[in-house]
């Protein structure tokens, strides 16, 4: 019998993260507690207040741990200064000898390699990437940055060589078949890309009514809009995500949004059933499909200079993942957001006169790609997306 596929959502929040740091700022000042300050110096890496983290865990160095270590590692690289290279280095040196697992000793290799790129020296980055995936051979990072080179340098053999290595070990995830799907395309085997990408027989789009509480999509859609111009997380831009040129709301589905929770159950209910239907099949993302997930929901606003640059997913919110869903909500007086399919069947927003469109793509552990190879220029428009994650 087939186990039913369970997703929910985190309970909305009651704080935004700036509140939070208000609040956390206030115990550490009355009692300094290790477990606060690394919840407050994640929340500043998230609002890119990179020289605030720096300032709250060098205070208390040498780091304790890995991953403090790390989170400098992040809040250096992120602040990207030519002076936090040096620095950022030894944070991900401490954060290796600190590591208790094969797991965080490669991802302190990578904040290594990472650094080592950014100085220039390709050759030692792609070197101790090699030396992370030798040691976790799961580490998505590892195997992108390694295989990023030889994709820039247009090689793709050695890259279909290494996913060929890492799959035999076991390992699958969004940069694996990614990765491999870009390969297989810049060698000029299209058909095998779309076979692999999955694109062709698993897109799903869908228009559902307006959720109880709203008279028709129109008015719901009013509802999101005002929720996302009145929210108070709203900020420009966020370090590290492919948007540009753009607002965003990292949680905006909270217990001051109605509309939005009542969007997300939307996707929770639509994608459940969909991947109800899904077949069960050899086919490398429908094998691998869960039996649970949490969906992560964000929002992005971009105006008409506004774009999303080429991206895959990141491990943490796409790898082990059945589905992935976004709910595209569009000003009325310009447009509204429907899916067409791009180059290797990369699906891109255009004009329509749809409310919102709920996208499904593929069964898997992650996702293929998203090759957007121009930049999507429109009218204000605000996308709310949701990604499960186990």
């Amino acid at each position: 019998m087939n186990v039913p596929f369970a997703l929910d959502a985190a309970a909305p929040k009651q704080l935004t993260a700036r509140e939070e740091c208000a609040l956390l700022d206030r115990a550490l000042a009355q009692r300094d507690n290790p477990a606060i300050r690394i919840r407050l110096a994640r929340l500043h890496n998230r609002l890119d207040a990179f020289g605030k983290t720096i300032a709250l865990l060098e205070a208390a160095s040498p780091p304790a741990d890995c991953m403090t270590a790390m989170m400098l590692v992040t809040a250096r690289l992120g602040r990207g200064e030519p002076a936090d290279l040096a620095p950022a280095l030894a944070a991900a040196t401490a954060a290796e000898a600190l590591a208790e697992s094969d797991a965080d000793r490669a991802a302190a290799l990578v904040g290594q390699a990472r650094v080592w790129q950014r100085m220039g020296d390709h050759e030692q980055a792609a070197h101790i990437a090699s030396a992370a995936l030798d040691i976790d051979p799961a580490n998505g990072d590892a195997l992108q940055l390694l295989s990023g080179q030889w994709l820039a340098n247009g090689q793709p053999d050695p890259v279909l060589a290494l996913c060929d290595t890492i799959s035999a070990k076991g390992a699958a995830h969004v940069h694996l078949l990614g990765l491999r799907t870009q390969a297989l395309a810049l060698r000029g085997d299209i058909v095998a890309a779309r076979d692999l990408s999955g694109l062709d027989p698993w897109l799903f789009q869908t228009v559902p009514p307006a959720p109880a509480g709203w008279a028709d999509l129109p008015s719901f859609h009013a509802a999101l809009a005002q929720e996302l111009r009145e929210s108070a997380a709203l900020r420009h831009g966020r370090h590290g995500t492919a948007s540009v040129a753009s607002l965003r709301v990292d949680e905006p589905a909270t217990a001051a949004t109605p509309a939005m929770r009542a969007l997300q159950q939307l996707i929770i209910d639509h994608t459940r059933a969909i991947v109800e239907t899904l077949p069960r099949s050899e086919h490398p993302w429908l094998r691998l499909r869960p039996d649970a997930a949490r969906l992560q929901m964000w929002c992005v606003i971009t105006g008409r200079d506004g774009r999303e640059r080429w991206h895959m997913r990141a491990a943490g919110i796409m790898s082990r993942c059945p589905v992935r869903c976004s709910a595209v909500r569009a000003r009325q007086a310009v447009s509204n957001s429907a899916c067409r399919t791009g180059p290797s069947g990369a699906m891109l927003p255009q004009r329509s006169d749809r409310g919102w469109c709920a996208r499904i793509r593929d069964c898997s552990p992650c996702f293929p790609p998203t090759p957007i190879t121009a930049p999507i220029r429109m009218g204000q428009r605000a996308c709310a997306s949701a990604s499960p994650s186990i």
